[in-house]
């Protein structure tokens, strides 16, 4: 293939839905290599001199269990320089014993690529991940909803036992060591191990309890891995000898019997056999940022909303609060928070973003110590980390302030003007073009909506995570008008998928813009400096700060925290 980013929803659509233009997946031999290695929950086929037959007749063994296969595409990812990609797609399948019955199973599927002399890439490796759920839906038919019923009825028994076994034990027989919490979806584990080269954690299914690894985390996707889940905080460990020992051993054993499938999909479980909900509270020195944080980046993920993240939403909404600066007045800034009141909140520039503020209620309702202004500030500051982007440098130091401060309307920019309008609305916050070319890449994630800008679609083929995508898909995309009775936008021709606004051509319009454009097209490492820089002065406008305040570097919580 020559460009997998277009061509892999091509090729999983051929291996796996009946109304494929290809008729047998044994035809898809010319993107394959001949040791092409395979990964799945249920088979797995190594690499050697033929393994491409076996694999091409494992897809095609899949295909004939149903009689009607069709794909759902989601996101596609693809790093050339890593030679990885990654898939994310539902698959709707009707079994041949249960026609009318038709059954889903998310799917995240890995690749790896080889790239020959004439530049062709070859698929070298694929690894399907599956949650558990789905696995065992399609191999026994109609087993959800018993499975949730026994998982209510473990619940209830784990709860009770649980209760007594902490009573019991907690002051003779637990100490409490605390432990590193992991907050992060198998995608964004997957996402952002491609990113950095690395292969997909091998125990992303495993079950062993109290499991530090990456696949341990809390995932709606993957069930069976919560044991380490969101709220889970401390882990415990018991001490030889006792005359209890017994009486403590029996009720583990009960909690194992009566939890069942209930252990591995709630963490609430886990909560109750730990004392930390009755843990002596701990003096407060001043606000914990990483904390808060790391709360931020607990709520981002969400597969209901848009592309699944609220991150893009975020981060629009730590611009817009900075966006309305005046170097000559001193006015607007991302001091103050006005964006609160009806006034400002109501502008059209604005619209949408009701969603953003509303998310992190529950976020100020845990730290009533922090600013509006600090808190959508520092949730931009996650947005970017994330989702794959560089470290921004952040300061604290921002004051709530009054309705009578908001600015006028018209201060952030129209997506319908050219250079021109782009420039004054920069320059009056004190940026230069180069800033200007640097800050516009932050459209690599999310997208627009109609019922909010009255433009619709995203920017790029991957809207959850930070890449310099957006300037080489300006530059290599063929961009035609839409033909649609909304505002004026561009989309590409091959797809007609992402789109661009007015502004976003403007950057390969104008002279001045087009080379920053080049240079950040070829080196994303040059752009995620500059964007640090950058992002970091545009969400510093306005802030009195006294000089004494500390800079946070956080640490995200793709990994370890």
């Amino acid at each position: 293939m020559e460009d997998p980013l277009m061509e892999l929803s091509k090729i999983i659509n051929g291996l796996l839905a009946t109304d494929s233009t290809f008729t047998d997946p044994l035809t898809m031999r010319e993107y394959f290599t001949e040791d092409v290695e395979f990964r799945h929950p249920l088979i797995m086929v190594n690499s050697g001199t033929d393994s491409r037959e076996h694999v091409l007749s494992v897809y095609k063994y899949a295909r004939g269990l149903s009689w009607n296969n069709q794909i759902k595409m989601h996101e596609v990812w693809f790093n050339p320089m890593k030679r990885i990609a990654l898939v994310h797609y539902t698959q709707y399948t009707h079994p041949l014993l249960f026609p009318y019955l038709k059954i889903s199973m998310k799917t995240i599927t890995q690749l790896e690529f080889q790239q020959t002399k004439d530049n062709k890439w070859l698929i070298s490796r694929l690894e399907d991940n599956i949650p558990n759920e789905d696995i065992l839906n399609v191999l026994i038919p109609f087993s959800r909803p018993f499975l949730n019923y026994f998982k209510a009825i473990g619940g209830l028994a784990a709860v009770g036992i649980g209760r007594v076994f902490e009573k019991w034990t907690y002051h003779k027989q637990l100490s409490v060591h605390k432990k590193r919490r992991i907050y992060m979806s198998s995608f964004r584990i997957l996402r952002t191990a491609s990113k950095r080269g690395l292969h997909t954690p091998r125990t992303l299914y495993s079950t062993t309890n109290y499991s530090l690894s990456l696949g341990a985390c809390r995932t709606t996707l993957f069930p069976f891995g919560r044991i380490l889940g969101r709220g889970f905080g401390s882990a415990v460990e018991q001490k030889s000898g006792g005359g209890s020992s017994k009486l403590i051993w029996a009720a583990a054993g009960l909690v194992g019997f009566g939890a069942g499938y209930y252990i591995y999909s709630s963490p609430q479980f886990v909560q109750q056999l730990t004392p930390a909900a009755v843990e002596a509270p701990t003096v407060k020195k001043g606000i914990d940022y990483q904390k808060v944080y790391n709360q931020i980046a607990d709520i981002l993920e969400d597969h209901d909303y848009d592309d699944g993240s609220y991150g893009p939403v975020l981060l629009r909404l730590a611009w817009h609060a900075a966006g309305t600066y005046d170097k000559e007045t001193g006015t607007g800034g991302s001091n103050g928070a006005t964006m609160r009141f009806e006034q400002e909140g109501g502008y059209s520039a604005n619209n949408g973003l009701a969603i953003a503020r509303n998310k992190l209620e529950q976020i100020k309702a845990k730290n009533p110590e922090i600013s509006y202004s600090d808190l959508w500030s520092l949730a931009g500051v996650v947005a970017v980390q994330e989702l794959g982007g560089p470290t921004i440098p952040w300061r604290p130091g921002r004051a709530d302030a009054e309705a009578s401060t908001t600015t006028p309307d018209g201060r952030l920019p129209d997506a319908t003007q050219g250079p021109k309008h782009i420039r004054d609305i920069f320059y009056r916050m004190g940026f230069d073009d180069r800033e200007i070319v640097v800050l516009s890449g932050a459209h690599a994630l999310g997208r627009c909506h109609s019922d909010r800008s009255g433009f619709d679609g995203p920017w790029t083929f991957s809207p959850v995570l930070v890449t310099n995508n957006y300037y080489t898909e300006l530059l290599e995309q063929k961009w035609v008008e839409k033909k649609w009775k909304g505002p004026k936008q561009y989309v590409d021709k091959a797809t007609g998928t992402i789109m661009m606004l007015p502004t976003d051509m403007a950057l390969i319009q104008d002279k001045a813009f087009k080379p920053w454009v080049e240079k950040y097209a070829k080196d994303e490492k040059l752009w995620f400096e500059d964007f640090a820089v950058a992002f970091k002065k545009l969400l510093e406008l306005g802030v009195p700060f006294t000089g004494n305040e500390k800079e946070y570097r956080f640490h995200t919580t793709v990994g370890t925290s």
